[in-house]
């Protein structure tokens, strides 16, 4: 029912989301929503599940853009008879400039909520301020982003993010590895 439930909601934001860049086009706001499968890995835990994400990108000038961006992520294990479940939900808030019509840096900083559960009881919560600073590229059909990411939560962690996107860029491979933890996804995106 607690999956459900999520489920519902991030489904409801992502629709809502949609929505509202359909009444704003011609402000020239995107909105992109992605979907997909996650592998997550913290600590002992290995678990399977899914993602989505949306993100609101308001133009500042041709060089600048600002944007927003809402995530949740879930997964799920099953070990020696015990339901084990790992949930993530982010905030971010970032500015982009572009270099050129082929690259870009930026800079995010935002908040991740975390949970661990088993057996429908929760074993800890941690609350993270993350900041990026990172580059994306397109090069040919293919567009690539790379960031170093700072973790501030339980422990103080760095690490990097990563992905790459094809097929017009409604596909997307991405993988975080920061500190104990490791996520590696296969998304569906798109803009409105």
């Amino acid at each position: 029912m607690k999956n459900i439930t999520k489920l519902l909601i991030a489904g409801s934001f992502l629709i809502s989301s949609s929505v509202y860049a359909n009444q704003e086009e011609e402000n020239k706001v995107v909105t992109q929503v992605n979907l997909g499968a996650v592998h997550t890995s913290v600590n002992d835990y290995s678990g399977e599940g899914y993602k989505a994400s949306a993100q609101l990108l308001f133009p500042l000038s041709t060089k600048a853009d600002f944007y927003g961006k809402l995530s949740y992520q879930t997964s799920f294990n099953e070990k020696h008879g015990n339901n084990f479940y790992f949930d993530e939900s982010e905030l971010m808030l970032g500015i982009a400039y572009n270099i050129n019509d082929k690259q870009s840096v930026f800079f995010e900083g935002g908040d991740i909520k975390q949970s661990f559960d088993q057996n429908e009881h929760g074993l800890w919560k941690d609350y993270v301020y993350v900041t990026r600073l990172g580059t994306k590229i397109q090069q040919d059909k293919f567009n690539f982003q790379f960031a170093l990411e700072q973790r501030e939560g339980m422990t103080s962690d760095l690490g990097y993010s990563s992905s790459i996107a094809f097929f017009k860029n409604r596909i997307l491979i991405s993988y975080t590895d920061v500190g104990a933890y490791q996520s590696l996804g296969l998304s569906f995106q798109t803009k409105f």
